[in-house]
């Protein structure tokens, strides 16, 4: 069943790889900034 264009997902630290190596066809992710602005947080450099 493809996922509709519509539906996002939470982007959180074990999807990351897979993002960039697939590009799956989501509709968008949710970012949370608070998850990259701390230290030990996501790399920033995963958002551009």
């Amino acid at each position: 069943m493809p996922i509709n264009k519509c539906v996002g997902l939470g982007l959180r630290l074990p999807h990351y790889q897979y993002v960039l190596d697939n590009t799956p066809s989501i509709g968008w992710f949710e970012v949370h900034p608070e998850n990259f602005f701390m230290k030990g947080g996501g790399a920033l450099q995963l958002l551009d």
